[in-house]
């Protein structure tokens, strides 16, 4: 049998999923009491017609009370994914919207740019207004829960919302139903002229994809940004280079040198002018994949020459098998130090976020994707699948279609609804033979 995938090519090339059994939930609080020291349940869902999937969270504000002052930017948002004993994401409120750590302080003027917002995140509001769309899977339940960032009681205001049988649907891509969002932090680390960090890695069982990842770096210039970003797919031990230079990776360039921007691609969310920036770069529109595992790695400064090793950016393009070319390097060096881009070796400071999703390597890639929107249609794929596996025979299979035809609604929307897993097959038989003969 046969599922069919529905691809528009509309503004941003994205895919679509049919509409099918899809159900929406979600909850608001509003005036919530947000205990001190208290990790406070907000939602709480069991996904009944998987995948499932949370396509909002909105946290306008939390209040303080008591005395305290405006903090509520280091409230922390925790999502707890299947039953996990640890959340899969534990964020503050400025890291759901991608803000830098810098950007934002209580309820006073942002040095951020805001209010600003574009479809995967924005900040809209001095006092918060952070919200996110990310799509969060689950495939059995979902809680999500936040921290209150104040001494003394304070007010919560929060929405969330998602949909039932339906899977993620990253820019042109529809995801593995099997896929899980993770999200990893790095914080405070400090890097001599040339180190290296890893900002995430996946496990050799799993493939995945980028969806974004959020820079905070501390300096006393910006030369630190000739760093070269690095992604090492499988087991390759030569990365695929995913920029040339740090500020041309959140596809800007010449150290940011017109400033503050936000797009839907990338942005730029603070900038001091003397080393000290805030960045975020999305992939939802520019696709990372990987496979069979995965390092997603930064460098401090760089070295450049040839063709591209794991110590070297490359200057040019080689074909498989090609030595590089070699280059003239002082006429280049002398370029740019015309345009102020000599290399000092400084040492920086970065916290970084990475929110990626994953799935096991040997997930089929259209699992994902629900009943098509014409519950005949999804039938009589069913009822392919339950001939297939010799569960019907060809006689009950005509019977249930003569019943759907003839508008039998409990049969169709038994045959017709989406199934988590081929195990459900068999009790599907049954229920199906049940009703015939009733």
């Amino acid at each position: 049998a046969c599922v069919a995938i529905l691809v528009l090519l509309a503004l941003g090339a994205a895919a679509t999923v049919p509409l099918g059994q899809q159900t929406t939930f979600g909850h608001a609080i509003k005036n919530g009491h947000l205990p001190p020291n208290t990790e406070l349940t907000t939602f709480a869902h069991n996904c009944s017609v998987p995948p499932c999937v949370i396509t909002l969270i909105h946290v306008p504000s939390i209040y303080p009370g008591g005395g305290d002052q405006w903090n509520w930017e280091h409230g922390i948002l925790k999502v707890y994914i299947d039953g996990e004993a640890t959340p899969s994401i534990s964020v503050t409120l400025l890291q759901l919207a991608a803000i830098g750590n810098m950007a934002a302080v209580g309820d006073d003027v942002p040095a951020d740019g805001s209010p600003f917002g574009i479809g995967l995140m924005g900040k809209t509001a001095r006092s918060g207004g952070v919200y996110s769309t990310a799509r969060i899977p689950f495939s059995r339940s979902i809680r999500t829960t936040v921290t209150s960032p104040y001494v003394h009681d304070a007010v919560l205001w929060f929405i969330i919302r998602g949909l039932e049988a339906q899977p993620v649907v990253l820019g042109d891509l529809v995801l593995p139903a099997a896929a899980k969002l993770r999200v990893v932090t790095m914080t405070n680390v400090s890097l001599h002229n040339l180190d290296f960090i890893t900002l995430a890695t996946a496990d050799a069982s799993v493939s995945g994809a980028l969806l974004r990842v959020q820079l905070d770096s501390i300096a006393s210039d910006y030369t630190y940004l000739e760093a070269c970003v690095r992604l090492y797919s499988g087991n390759a031990t030569t990365p695929l280079y995913l920029s040339s230079g740090a500020e041309d990776y959140f596809l800007s360039a010449s150290y940011f040198d017109e400033g503050m921007f936000k797009t839907p691609n990338s942005g730029l969310t603070f900038y001091n002018g003397h080393g000290t920036l805030s960045a975020y770069k999305t992939h939802t529109l520019d696709p990372v994949l990987f496979h069979d595992g995965m390092q997603l790695v930064w460098r401090n400064c760089e070295t450049t020459s040839g063709c591209g090793t794991p110590n070297l950016c490359p200057d040019q393009f080689c074909y498989p098998g090609q030595t590089a070319v070699k280059a003239d390097r002082s006429s280049v060096e002398q370029i740019l130090k015309e345009h102020g881009r000599a290399s000092s070796g400084v040492d920086a400071m970065y916290t970084t976020v990475t929110w990626l999703y994953e799935w096991p390597a040997d997930a089929k890639a259209d699992a994902g994707v629900p009943a098509a929107a014409d519950p005949i249609a999804a039938c009589i794929a069913t009822l392919a699948r339950l001939e297939d596996a010799g569960l019907v025979s060809k006689a009950v299979s005509d019977s249930v279609v003569d019943a759907v035809l003839a508008g039998n609604s409990r049969i169709t929307r038994l045959c017709s609804a989406t199934l988590p897993d081929g195990n459900s097959l068999a009790l599907l038989a049954r229920q199906l033979d049940r009703i015939l003969h009733a």
